[in-house]
């Protein structure tokens, strides 16, 4: 038998998996192929949905467009399902239930999040900016451009130059 790279590399990766259960001994190239062939595929892999946004605070429509532009989804209060009149407390749980990540641009919201040790497993995006429809929609894409996909517990704020990220507090 000829013994070349490749060969060798299939009978050493056969000689570990294909083992004759009787015997112990390893199989032939031939018959571990055969066995090969009857383990389970490995699935094939889903592709990401995006994350799933809840907008908060005085947000332009800018915002929802932006955040579909990079095939995330945005939810306002009242398409989630949630009532308008829920404090930050309530926003919060409500939010962690329905796996929402939030984006605000309320200060008294960010303030409150970044300091309660309520369980809330999703980041949230706080646009700290001064105003402008163009100047939300521009953070937005610089927050995606730095920050493919935030990660859980974490505050983003964003602003007209940079985007800082802090640990949220860990929940109960």
């Amino acid at each position: 038998m000829q013994r070349n790279g490749w060969q060798r590399t299939v009978s050493i990766s056969v000689s570990f998996r294909a083992r004759d259960h009787r015997s112990g001994r390893g199989l032939g190239i031939r018959k571990a192929a055969k066995a090969a062939d009857r383990l389970p595929k490995p699935a094939a892999s889903v592709p990401s949905a995006g994350l799933r946004f809840l907008l908060h605070g005085n947000l332009n429509p800018a915002v929802k467009a932006a955040i579909q532009r990079h095939e995330h989804s945005a939810h306002t209060l009242e398409e989630a399902g949630l009532e308008a009149s829920l404090d930050a407390a309530g926003i919060l749980q409500a939010a962690h239930q329905k796996q929402l990540d939030i984006l605000t641009n309320d200060r008294e919201f960010a303030v409150f999040a970044r300091s309660t040790s309520l369980k809330f497993d999703r980041a949230i995006v706080y646009l700290q900016l001064s105003g402008e429809d163009v100047e939300q929609d521009d953070a937005i894409d610089r927050l995606f451009d730095r920050y493919k996909s935030p990660k859980p517990r974490m505050m983003y704020t964003v602003t007209e130059t940079r985007v800082k990220v802090q640990q949220l507090k860990t929940g109960k």
